[in-house]
């Protein structure tokens, strides 16, 4: 096994918890466009990218929905959920520290565009510890699980995957970094986490478990 020389990081739901925030706004935006806004909507959605879940919605409901009315509905309230309403997820500025500390290059890949994630290193003051961040949604590229995001962040940080840790929450971000060919560890929170991690080189409960620092080596 290839000495770990990156982890890379999804946003929502592993670096701050607008998982839970988001729902509060959603619940306002697709029944304007039909789609009742059900537990089982949320579910086929979470960790997906805007262009997927119109996908999704077209073939599940027989409803198409214009990509530039989806944006402009989400964008409306991205900064509420991520400026106001987010905060950092228990123990996330203590991992970053102790990687950063421990020679590691650190990096996000993430669904969400990258306005949005710049408003959170903005807000909690990360962004200086970051290598490279990237967005399916800002880059064009396929949403998880397909692997591209991660390649390309991997391509980015000048490393094969075999080096790489990445840690996700969504059961299509472990797919997605499976797919990568990296090492992935899972921190699914029962507020929004749902599926099977099994695929996961480790599941731990939060960012805080002793386990991951373990098989970081940084323990």
């Amino acid at each position: 096994m290839d000495k770990i020389k990156a982890v890379i990081f999804d946003m929502d739901g592993v670096m701050v918890d607008s998982e839970i925030h988001w729902p509060e706004v959603e619940k306002d935006i697709w029944p304007q466009f039909g789609i009742k806004f059900t537990p089982e909507f949320k579910q086929a959605i979470v960790g997906i990218n805007r262009k997927d879940a119109l996908a999704y919605v077209k073939q599940t409901y027989g409803v198409e929905i214009p990509m530039e009315d989806i944006n402009v509905m989400y964008n409306a309230v991205g900064e509420t959920v991520y400026k106001v309403k987010s905060n950092l997820m228990p123990g996330v500025r203590t991992l970053i520290l102790a990687c950063k500390n421990f020679g590691f290059d650190l990096a996000i890949a993430s669904s969400s565009p990258l306005e949005w994630i710049e408003m959170v290193l903005e807000k909690f003051d990360l962004k200086s510890y970051f290598k490279t961040v990237c967005s399916t949604t800002s880059m064009n590229v396929p949403g998880k699980p397909d692997p591209a995001i991660y390649s390309i962040t991997m391509r980015q940080l000048g490393l094969e995957p075999s080096s790489v840790i990445i840690v996700e929450d969504s059961v299509v971000g472990v797919k997605s970094g499976k797919a990568s060919g990296a090492r992935v560890i899972a921190v699914p929170d029962k507020r929004w986490s749902f599926g099977d991690f099994s695929q996961a080189d480790l599941v731990v409960e939060s960012l805080q478990d002793k386990k991951m620092y373990t098989f970081l080596g940084i323990s």
